[in-house]
């Protein structure tokens, strides 16, 4: 079998597949002997021998992710205990700007009872990193919690990835204390990036050394969450982290350094995997790191015993090594990217330098002799930038909802420049060890070569269009996508004629944007904790959001709405609506109006004059996005869809901001929707009743206060369906029982955030489809 680690890792991730799909374990495994027993027969059990190694090889990649795939349910008391002791092993520290990740992979947990094996991490406060090491045990006690669940689309599954690392809850300690002291050679590496961490501290301000931690020492705690986004549009956000294009830099300068120092070949080659390994220890080496550094040994090896190296085998040994170890990486966007990014390399390159031949202008062949190497060496790397993106472009907009524009000739710009960033830095925080007039000396080039990167991200600021939000393309684009993409790998080695992969390659790039949300008119009832967004989009396309504010969510414009809106599709909101001035409604349209995702601002004429509303309409007219006042008796038509506001006229008042809250009726086709803001039962009675009778879904007022969806109005009412927004272990006791009792009683079926997430209503075809919630395992805590 020519290269069976590659059919090993491709049988393992089948398997992994094959359970995440849901296929029964026995069924797959009698398929697997009815294939082989009929192929025995037909072919000679001796020509089947070499499928028995991928066939044991499928089910354990079966077998392992049906154990880690999901939280261990006999540990559900351990989140309802007051509080929890538990201790470890410390496994992994990393520092933040706020406080100190503790990981503790083998922590044994315990309330009263037999204590349990699980992983932990614990957030402590900030230094803590330098009081504790790698391999040190604590003891520590607190209330435990699992990470959070991504409740929304687009939302950061912070469940998933601490589970698919190992760990499995998440503790804010009342109590820490070191037990036993432990010298590891991990816990001297740790110190060593500590002082390294100091150093660049020094010699350079603090944006460029966040930078160059980042890239140097895989922490990126301290890099803002605006300078993040910067890099992210501009399609280079992968030189802030260790990736595979740092090992290499870092390895083959080492290799070619030892060289030069008289090394043999063979000695330079096992010395620089050697150091290269240490390295990946004293970062505390992720996933996509960790690939990075074993192809790279898988090099060295190849050098070492005189053999060739093969790109796809040292891919498959990765893979394997990392997914035995952790078969939910499978799943996380890190390592698709790091996986699809050397896949293209591999397989696209001579496909896209074989295309860029055929240009004209970059035709080696038609340069002068002198110019010949020089334009193949920029061919190979135009030819490898291109192949990347081409390669991970459909993953950019399935996990982000956006395609960076200017991608391609970022990284031409930025990319060569950093096989000198890389080891100009590392050789700085080094000298800084030994002698700082070195460090300082060589620091000027860093500088100059970060000061290169501001100037590029600073002209982002006048480009176009530097990103195209697309939204999440559906599955069936992505197989469409990666099929024609193999299409075009074959017609190269098939040396068909170029035009046709050009024509391939164009209509590829605008499958993925055609803006396939549009098409689908809906109501989502979003998750934002204690608050309220609702986000529609109408048959013709119009997207509004209804409120967006939250008290228990930080930053939820950031971490929650933009996502969102991006996996949307939704590059500016057409109409904001909001109800009322209350933060809990306001918050994330505050952020949205900042960052200009808004195109039209509407807000009540009642709540002219309230400082919270007034100040909302001064941030909307500073950002270029119109504002207009309705009244009750107001409407709008769109398409089928109808939003008529029902209360309050533009002469209401009332002491309690809430009983002044936009109440919108929306029409959307045959569907009715009521959306009511935080009213009391006493507005509720001033609803005219032939226009709130039998509705089909109901937002409950208030989040469910016992104040407010009073018997009466539900009674008249009488909604299918009703749906309440509000926040985890609220201090407010929301939803009530006895809101959540006559919600019930009055044959509603109730749907709430905190238990269901997002709640979203499919309405094409103007008909009221059965909704989906976003989170599948409700949480128990």
């Amino acid at each position: 079998m020519k290269r069976p680690l590659v059919w090993l890792a491709l049988a393992f991730v089948l398997g992994e597949l094959s359970a995440w799909a849901g296929l029964p374990g026995t069924g797959l495994a009698a398929a697997i002997a009815i294939f082989m027993t009929a192929a025995g027969i037909r072919f000679g059990f001796g020509k089947i021998r070499s499928l028995l190694v991928p066939a044991v090889f499928l089910l354990s990649g079966f077998a392992l992710f049906c154990r880690v795939g999901s939280l261990p349910v006999e540990n559900e008391r351990l989140l309802s205990s007051g509080s929890v002791t538990a201790c470890g092993r410390i496994s992994r520290i990393s520092e933040g700007e706020k406080s100190t990740a503790i990981t503790l992979t083998e922590a044994y947990l315990s309330a009263d009872g037999s204590p349990v094996r699980a992983g932990l991490v614990i957030y402590g406060e900030s230094g803590l990193d330098g009081f504790l090491h790698i391999g040190d045990e604590i003891l520590c006690e607190g209330r435990i919690r699992r990470p959070e669940q991504a409740k929304n689309p687009g939302q950061f599954d912070a469940a998933s990835y601490q589970l698919a690392r190992g760990v499995h809850y998440a503790m804010f300690p009342e109590h820490l204390e070191l037990t036993k002291k432990r010298s590891s050679v991990r816990g001297i590496l740790q110190d060593l990036r500590r002082h390294l961490k100091a150093i660049l501290r020094r010699l350079f301000g603090a944006e460029e050394s966040a930078i160059l931690e980042a890239m140097l020492l895989g922490e990126s705690g301290s890099l803002s969450p605006d300078l993040k986004e910067m890099y992210r549009r501009m399609g280079i956000a992968h030189i802030l982290a260790i990736s595979g294009l740092h090992v290499s830099v870092l390895g083959s300068g080492l290799f070619a350094l030892l060289k030069k120092l008289g090394l043999p070949h063979r000695g330079a080659a096992l010395m620089a995997a050697l150091l290269v390994t240490a390295y990946a220890a004293m970062i505390d080496a992720g996933p996509s790191t960790l690939r990075a550094v074993i192809m790279f040994n898988v090099s060295m090896g190849a050098v070492v015993f005189c053999r060739s190296y093969d790109m796809p085998s040292a891919m498959a040994l990765a893979a394997l090594i990392i997914f035995i170890r952790r078969p939910l990486m499978l799943f996380q966007p890190g390592i698709q990217f790091s996986f699809g990014a050397v896949l293209s390399l591999d397989l696209l390159t001579p496909v896209m330098e074989g295309l860029l031949k055929k240009l004209p202008a970059l035709d080696p062949d038609r340069q002068e002799k002198k110019k010949r190497l020089k334009m193949r060496k920029h061919l190979r790397s135009m030819a490898s930038v291109l192949a990347v993106s081409l390669g991970t472009l459909p993953l950019s907009a399935w996990y982000y909802g956006q395609i960076p524009i200017w991608s391609l000739i970022c990284n031409l710009l930025i990319l060569p420049g950093m096989s000198l960033l890389v080891p100009l830095a590392m050789s700085s925080a080094a000298f800084g060890l030994l002698f700082m007039p070195a460090a300082l000396f060589l620091s000027g080039s860093v500088h100059c070569l970060l000061l290169f990167q501001r100037l590029i991200l600073a002209l982002s600021k006048w480009l176009p269009l530097t990103v195209l939000v697309t939204g999440r393309p559906p599955a069936f684009v992505m197989i469409l996508y990666y099929g024609a993409l193999g299409t075009v790998t074959g017609l190269s080695v098939m040396k068909k004629r170029p035009a046709g992969r050009w024509a391939l390659l164009l209509s590829l790039c605008l499958l993925l944007l055609v803006p396939w949300h549009s098409f689908r008119p809906e109501i989502v009832f979003l998750d934002v904790g204690q608050g309220d967004g609702i986000f529609m989009r109408s048959d013709t396309g119009r997207t509004y959001l209804v409120d967006g504010g939250s008290t228990d969510v930080n930053e939820l414009g950031r971490y929650r709405l933009i996502p969102f809106l991006d996996q949307e599709g939704v590059a500016r909101l057409d109409y904001a609506l909001v109800s009322h001035g209350d933060e809990d409604h306001i918050s994330g349209v505050r952020e949205l109006l900042e960052k200009d995702r808004i195109r039209h601002l509407i807000l009540t004429r009642a709540g002219q004059g309230d400082e919270a509303l007034d100040a909302l309409a001064a941030l909307a007219a500073r950002h270029r996005c119109q504002v207009s006042y309705i009244e009750a008796g107001d409407a709008m038509e769109d398409g089928s869809w109808r939003l008529g506001c029902l209360y309050p006229e533009a002469e209401a008042s009332s002491e309690d901001r809430n009983d002044l809250s936009m109440v919108l009726k929306v029409r959307a086709g045959k569907v009715s929707f009521l959306m009511t803001g935080d009213i009391s039962s006493a507005v509720e009675a001033k609803l005219p009743a032939r226009q709130i009778r039998d509705l089909d879904v109901l937002k409950a007022a208030h989040h469910g206060s016992r104040y407010a969806s009073s018997e009466a109005f539900l009674k008249t009412a009488s909604p299918k369906m009703a749906v309440i927004s509000c926040g985890t272990r609220n201090r407010y006791g929301h939803p009530a029982p006895e809101t959540v009792d006559r919600l019930k009683a009055c044959g509603a079926i109730l749907y709430e955030t905190t238990t269901d997430g997002a709640v979203i209503f499919d309405l094409r075809g103007g008909h009221l489809h059965a909704p989906s919630v976003y989170c599948k395992i409700a949480e128990s805590e």
